[in-house]
């Protein structure tokens, strides 16, 4: 959780207005797909709105699950249509 408020924080510092965030650790360390999808995408949705921040991210995935998975995700929260 730390890694995405600490780059959207230098992001914000620096002017930057988009960024990309990969599946971190869900590869050779084994974090679980849909745990990092949920706290990625619940971390980055809480900062951007309680700074107030207009920031695009993405979120890559490198195969047809992650994609699966952040779909389902971002589902939840009503942001399908900009997965």
């Amino acid at each position: 959780m730390a890694c995405y408020q600490n780059a959207l924080k230098l992001a914000l510092r620096n002017d930057i207005h988009s960024m990309a965030f990969p599946c971190i650790s869900t590869g050779k360390f084994g974090f679980p797909k849909p745990q990092t999808a949920q706290i990625a995408v619940t971390t980055v949705k809480d900062f951007l709105t309680a700074q107030q921040a207009d920031m695009q991210v993405t979120f890559c995935c490198f195969c047809k699950d992650d994609v699966d998975i952040y779909h389902a995700v971002l589902n939840r929260y009503g942001d399908a249509d900009q997965a």
